[in-house]
C-alpha cells in the first residue's frame, strides 16, 4: 500500500505537468483550451 504522501506527490506532479502544458499552449495565439487556469 502507498503512503498517503506519496500518492499526494503523484497527484500534485500530474496537476503541474498539466497546468504547465496548459500555460504554453496559452502563449501560441487562438488557443483557449485552458480557461480554468486564467
Amino acid at each position: 500500500r502507498k503512503r498517503q504522501a506519496e500518492v499526494d506527490i503523484v497527484r500534485l506532479r500530474k496537476e503541474l505537468s498539466s497546468t504547465k502544458s496548459c500555460m504554453a499552449s496559452l502563449r501560441l495565439p487562438g488557443r483557449k483550451t485552458c480557461s480554468k487556469f486564467v
